[in-house]
């Protein structure tokens, strides 16, 4: 099973009573920024034009992206903190898939749009989009500015990983690691990490269990915030 941050967030949100922590962990294999962006007809410019509105009315400023509770919803809520509103504010218009959430910001149905950059990239080279800003801790393309660069400490991204069944046996599992690895190590594997603008994050064993707990609980603690947990 490939699962990530997006489910993480899912599962907290619906209360699911399976998640995460009732399957075994393999590897973590990727990591993907997200990227806040606007339609290339909008009247904010950059990053500080769309806080300076959040500020003034976080409920004013709808903001599209992936399903409720997932990380795109966590990182306006995380957004809105840092203006020093509350994230409970937040208009945010979740879509089942990328295609409605691009249709929704080129039709000016929300003012803006935060997803993995994979998902807006080719709309923002060909210029119907204005990329304000990237979560990633480096810049991922030389005229988008990181938040970091804006002074907004948060840095954030979509991890994607491997899990197992539980109750597999230590064997098995050590079976599926080997196969993450060898995977990894492919040179079509980190081609295709280059091609969608995805990050090599792998980790496995007791550093990515680590991680679960980690991610999960900030996860919770933000989505308390944002009233979804």
């Amino acid at each position: 099973m490939v699962a990530g941050a997006v489910m993480v967030g899912a599962t907290i949100t619906n209360k699911s009573p399976v998640g995460i922590k009732d399957v075994t962990p393999i590897a973590r294999l990727t990591d993907e920024t997200s990227v806040i962006v606007v339609p290339a007809s909008s009247e904010i410019r950059d990053l500080k034009g769309l806080l300076d509105a959040l500020k003034t009315n976080p409920g004013a400023v709808a903001v599209g992206g992936g399903s409720a509770g997932g990380i795109d919803h966590i990182l306006l809520g995380l957004l809105i903190k840092s203006v020093g509103r509350n994230a409970r504010e937040a208009s945010y218009v979740g879509f089942a898939g990328g295609g409605p959430a691009v249709a929704a910001i080129l039709g000016g149905q929300v003012k803006a749009g935060i997803s993995g950059w994979s998902e807006f990239s080719e709309h923002i080279k060909a210029g119907r989009m204005r990329a304000l800003a990237t979560s990633s801790e480096k810049r991922i393309d030389p005229d988008v500015p990181t938040l970091k660069d804006s002074g907004i400490d948060i840095v954030m991204g979509n991890w994607r990983g491997l899990f197992a069944p539980p109750g597999i046996s230590a064997d098995v599992r050590a079976k599926h690691v080997a196969f993450a690895k060898e995977l990894n190590a492919l040179p079509a594997w980190n081609e295709l990490l280059q091609t969608r603008g995805w990050d090599n994050a792998f980790m496995e064993g007791t550093e990515f269990e680590a991680f679960l707990k980690r991610d999960h609980d900030a996860t919770v603690e933000v989505l308390k915030d944002i009233g979804l947990a």
